[in-house]
């Protein structure tokens, strides 16, 4: 997350090639392809006693692995870009491990102040149904949001997972009295 946030700090890319970025994260298959000249000399053995010549138009293939975390966030650019696209993403994160899945529900939850009231309880529903502990303890903070504390510490005393049990409400902003009006 420190690179992603670092990437989006430079400036280096605008809008635009961030959502792009955020869309690739969300793939289900990201593959890498590349001239094999750029890694290799001109002869390969590919360890199968086969000598092959490499010229510039083979190409060599590398399968990507994205990690939860930019997942997650790639979720949340993508809700807050374009907040109609809920019920997409949320189909999209479907075919993905329950880690990922996870991690997509966990980013749409983040951006979750984009949704209108209905749409919000649709996805803390989902949230709130989650496999990883961390998801729905994000959701009860959107349900608190909502619902009022009391409503989302009801909900977390009968979960299965002793940290979701454990839940309190976040503590409220503290602003400093100069920017009070």
């Amino acid at each position: 997350m420190r690179l992603i946030a670092a990437i989006q700090d430079s400036g280096l890319l605008d809008g635009a090639a961030l959502d792009e970025l955020a869309e690739s994260l969300l793939s289900h298959e990201q593959v890498i392809s590349y001239p094999l000249a750029w890694v290799s000399s001109q002869d390969f053995n590919d360890g199968h006693s086969i000598s092959r010549t490499v010229d510039e138009d083979t190409l060599a293939h590398h399968r990507v692995s994205v990690k939860p975390p930019l997942r997650r966030w790639a979720a949340q650019r993508a809700l807050r870009s374009t907040p109609a696209r809920l019920d997409e993403l949320l189909r999209a994160a479907e075919p993905f491990k329950p880690r990922d899945r996870d991690a997509v529900i966990h980013g749409l939850l983040d951006a979750a102040d984009v949704l209108d009231e209905p749409r919000r309880r649709g996805l803390l529903d989902r949230g709130l149904g989650a496999s990883g502990a961390s998801v729905r303890r994000t959701a009860l903070d959107r349900l608190s949001e909502l619902d009022g504390p009391e409503a989302a510490r009801r909900r977390a005393i009968n979960d299965p997972n002793a940290t979701v049990r454990k839940w309190r409400a976040p503590a409220p902003e503290l602003r400093p009295a100069l920017f009070d009006a």
